[in-house]
């Protein structure tokens, strides 16, 4: 493994509005991207497709030890990457909402090399301040992660290994997490039990 690669995810498509935060907003996306986000439609997938793409993210993991996988929403706090691979460390996959993939991609692929290496184990309850510059984050334990990182899932069924997650929280600028009064990312998706944090 020579390092972690600076781009070997799906990237969401370059020919976005930046009038959002430097993020896409539904519109900007194709038709039959924006059908499959809104659930207007789904793109059928064979299952050679399917087959294939698992094959490729297996090649990553085995080369860089972690891939990233996008998941695109109608609104920018519910879209997300998270990992694939640290499952293969005894360690929980990483999922994080809300933040543009110039931020979201090398935070993700800090901390999995970090985990990758043996510097690091995230915990749920555990607060990070090294991983966004200027906030401190909360790692919360997942509790449905087949359901919130289901490609991950279908990786790793064939295998044996139960996928467990860990959620990178991250506050508002005024330090407020989604769930408290007045925060600006109460739109953010917290999928699973947090300890009110001050």
């Amino acid at each position: 493994m020579s390092g972690l690669p600076p781009q070997q995810a799906r990237t969401p498509p370059s020919n976005h509005d930046r009038s959002v935060g430097g993020w896409p907003g539904p519109k900007s996306l194709p038709r039959r991207v924006r059908a499959f986000i809104l659930g207007v439609g789904v793109i059928p997938m064979t299952a050679e497709q399917r087959d294939a793409g698992l094959r490729r993210i297996g090649e990553t993991i085995e080369r860089y030890g972690v891939h990233l996988e996008f998941v695109p929403q109608p609104t920018p706090l519910e879209t997300c990457w998270y990992t694939i691979g640290l499952t293969d460390h005894d360690h929980p996959e990483l999922i994080l909402f809300g933040l543009p993939p110039d931020l979201s991609r090398p935070a993700l692929l800090a901390i999995a090399g970090d985990v990758i290496a043996g510097r690091r184990a995230c915990v749920a309850g555990q607060r990070a301040d090294d991983v966004l510059e200027g906030h401190e984050v909360l790692f919360v334990a997942v509790t449905e992660p087949d359901r919130h990182l289901p490609v991950a899932a279908r990786f790793y069924a064939g295998t044996g290994a139960a996928v467990a997650a860990l959620q990178v929280v991250w506050p508002d600028r005024y330090h407020r997490w989604p769930w408290q009064t007045g925060t600006r990312v109460d739109d953010m998706p917290v999928l699973g039990p947090h300890a009110s944090s001050g």
